[in-house]
Formats: structure tokens, sequence, C-alpha cells
């Protein structure tokens, strides 16, 4: 077998140039699509969705309903909803295809949950891999799972909260009595409604942690970070009990409530 020239390569790479030259390009068809259903007025929904997006919030009809927005880059190619309904429950799952499934096609799915404002909803169960997750609205209870995905909360009252995320933000903007957070390597945006006097746990890695406090909240205030900072300021009657440069325990209130903020590496900041 003959040796490959440097001059053999020269033509090569040439006619390589010459061929994306003058050859056009392809052009590549995105198409756009929709769905929607309504689902009655179930008082507990749970999702499941991988690459989706997922909103929550009011609307003005009298029945949930799910309407699901896609671009494909394939025709034909679509997901879908899947929905069971029964005994005031809705399970809500997003089929997404992709090709040989391994590669995708679909780009920018969404999926919004319209609820009437009047229904009073019992529980929310959300659950994606690398979508967002958006809820707009009040719940007994919430659970929030995203793999790389954010979560963003922003309700007027919300009794139990739960999140989880790996790489993805958190933003809380809502009344709550419960808060368990757990994040890996996303940032945790929290605010402390006036009156507080329930229980907070946030646990996060590598993600720094934010905490605004409005008004008078009732709690005792523990934060422990590895490496990371720790600071407070402009809280209004707060008593430090112990203070370190990564640990802090202060008396906020009458302190009946209880507010732990644990991390490895992400500096903490509390302000009113």
């Amino acid at each position: 077998m003959r040796a490959v020239t440097g001059a053999a390569i020269i033509y090569l790479l040439l006619a390589i140039s010459l061929i994306a030259l003058f050859t056009p390009p392809l052009k590549a068809s995105v198409i756009q699509g929709s769905e929607s259903r309504s689902i009655g007025r179930p008082a507990k929904i749970a999702v499941r969705a991988g690459i989706t997006n997922i909103d929550v919030r009011y609307w003005s009809g009298n029945e949930v309903k799910l309407r699901l927005e896609w671009f494909s880059l394939l025709p034909g190619v679509k997901p879908s909803i899947n929905c069971s309904v029964g005994g005031g429950e809705a399970e809500v799952e997003v089929a997404e295809p992709s090709v040989g499934g391994i590669i995708p096609v679909l780009l920018d799915v969404e999926l919004e949950i319209l609820v009437p404002r009047q229904l009073g909803l019992e529980a929310l169960d959300i659950r994606t891999s690398s979508g967002n997750i958006g809820v707009e609205v009040d719940s007994g209870s919430l659970k929030a799972s995203a793999s790389s995905g954010s979560v963003r909360i922003t309700a007027t009252y919300i009794e139990e909260v739960s999140i989880s995320t790996s790489s993805g933000n958190i933003i809380v903007k809502a009344g709550f009595r419960s808060l368990s957070i757990v994040a890996s390597s996303g940032n945790v945006d929290v605010i402390i409604r006036e009156g507080f006097r329930g229980d907070a746990v946030i646990q996060t890695s590598s993600g720094n942690v934010y905490i605004a406090v409005e008004g008078v909240v009732n709690a005792i205030l523990t934060v422990d970070t590895s490496s990371g900072t720790v600071n407070m300021a402009g809280i209004s009657g707060a008593m430090i009990l112990e203070s370190g440069p990564h640990r802090l325990v202060a008396k906020l209130g009458d302190g009946d409530g209880k507010i732990n903020i644990i991390t490895s590496s992400g500096n903490v900041y509390i302000h009113s």
C-alpha cells in the first residue's frame, strides 16, 4: 500500500472545499404544532416529562386545560399528551419521541396547565429531566423535581413545598408553612413572608443561597457552610446566638419556627 503524500492530502482538502463551496446548503424545515384538551376539575395533578417546559397558571375557564406546543425537525414526529383522570386525580405524561430512541428532533416543547382560580388544588407533583418548571397557582402541596431545569414558584400561598434540582436554579416567591429544597449546583432564592413560623430546610452543594425576610418572621435560623461565607444584614430584631466564619445561629421574632440552611461551597446571603 502506498503512503499518502502531503500533496495528495492537499488536493483532497481542496476538493472537499470546492464541493462545500458549490453545493447549495440544505434548508432545515421546522414544523410547529399544538394540542389542547380539557380534563375536568381534578384536585390533584401529577405531571411527568423529559425535555418539556411546564408552566402552571390560572385562567378564566371552568375546567383544567392542557395546552401543548412544540417545534419539530421532522414531519410527523411530535410530542403527545397521555392523560388519565379519575377519583379527583389527573396523571399527565408528555411523550417525547426521538429518532432511534437517541437523536432528539423536538425543539422548545411547552406544556401549559391552566387552572380555574376557584378550583382549590390540593396537590401538584411535577417532574422533568431537563425542562423548566414554573408554578403560579396556590395549592395544598407542591412537589417539583428537575434534573437540569430550573424551578420558579410565584404564588400567594402553598402549604407544603418540596423542590429538588441538580443544576437548575430555584426561585420561591410564595408563602408556605413547610419548605424543603435540595439543590446541587444551582442557586436558591427564597422569600420568607411576614408571620412565618413553620419549617424550612435548604441544602445546596455549590450554589449560593439568597434569603429575603419580609417583616417579622418567627424562627431559629441556623446556617452551616463548609467553605462558603455567611452574610446577614438588615434583619430587624434578630438576636445573634452564635456567629463564625462558616456558621450562624440567630433568633428571629419569637423563634417558634425553624430555618436551616446547609451548603458545601455556596455562600449564604440573608437580608430584609
